[in-house]
């Protein structure tokens, strides 16, 4: 796993197409608390991130991403790839 922190700029690629690459910066963890989940769903879920998408404004621009206990991230229902972006590229574009 991948140790990320509050202003990481990221990288997110749906498992199934991985041409389609979305940045992001991370803004908070959350605890299955604070997103309304019962002590239940901690054999399910062992993070939440909160993430904002570069390039879209108000609300639609924040997600969650879920790190499953079965060490796989999802975002939407869908499997993702996370990985730390290289700033160098991210300012670049």
């Amino acid at each position: 796993m991948i140790q990320f922190r509050i202003g990481d700029e990221i990288e997110i690629v749906n498992a199934d197409a991985v041409e389609d690459v979305r940045r992001a910066t991370v803004t908070r963890f959350m605890s299955d608390e604070e997103q309304g989940m019962s002590p239940e769903i901690e054999e399910y879920i062992a993070r939440w991130i909160e993430v904002t998408l570069d390039g879209i404004t108000g609300d639609a621009g924040k997600q969650m991403v879920m790190f499953g206990t079965d060490s796989q991230y999802w975002m939407n229902g869908r499997h993702v790839l996370l990985r730390k972006a290289d700033s160098t590229t991210v300012k670049d574009r």
